[in-house]
């Protein structure tokens, strides 16, 4: 699924390995650096990449998530490079 978001688009895939569910969502929007990678998952941070005034939010989004996740026995990753977009893959155990 591609969605196109103000000049950037979002791509969504999913897939199973084992017992093992995949889930990738990439975008084509500014990046982020190295060092903000670092601070995505912590509580409260919040990384303003862009001169955008517009962007709200409080920085609590991707720790849930990480939360969410761990607490389902997965993981979750980022790569991204700035100016070539981001790229965010979760993994859960599926129980049978």
């Amino acid at each position: 699924m591609v969605t196109s978001l103000e000049e950037s688009e979002i791509d969504l895939s999913s897939g199973q390995t084992n017992s093992w569910l995949k889930v990738t969502i990439k975008d084509s929007g500014i990046g982020i650096s190295k060092e903000n990678q670092k601070k995505l998952f912590k509580l409260f941070e919040f990384i303003k990449e862009t001169q955008d005034d517009n962007t709200k939010g409080i920085g609590l989004g991707l720790m849930i998530c990480n939360l969410i996740i761990t607490n389902l026995d997965g993981s979750i990753e980022v790569e991204s490079k700035e100016g070539q977009g981001s790229e965010f893959t979760f993994k859960v155990r599926l129980h049978q």
